[in-house]
């Protein structure tokens, strides 16, 4: 239900921007079937000319960046919450996930 609420105020503050475009594909490997549930049904209900494109990640390099980008969002949030598992602890140093950190979020789009 939060996911579903995040996702409206986004596209609502990014109307417009979404609005300039004459179509806008969603590409997804419904991975996690609730979410693909979520992005249907809101962008479907939120905006017009939405297609959904199922696909294999390793075929796209752009849904590669987006999940990598994801991934290391998660991180940051358990890194900010205290809640970093000892696998993700292991992989880096500290310092160096901060330096991740700063380098993805310079990326953001404003």
């Amino acid at each position: 239900a939060q996911m579903a609420k995040d996702l409206a105020s986004f596209v609502f503050e990014k109307y417009g921007w979404f609005n300039s475009f004459k179509t806008i594909k969603v590409y997804y490997d419904y991975g996690q079937g609730e979410i693909g549930i979520v992005l249907n049904v809101g962008l479907n209900s939120l905006l017009r000319n939405v297609e959904f494109k199922k696909v294999v990640p390793s075929n796209y390099k752009l849904l590669q960046v987006a999940d990598f980008i994801c991934t290391i969002k998660l991180i940051e949030m358990k890194y900010n919450g205290n809640g970093m598992s000892k696998s993700e602890k292991s992989f880096m140093s500290l310092k160096d996930w901060k330096n991740m950190f700063k380098r993805v979020a310079s990326k953001e789009m404003k």
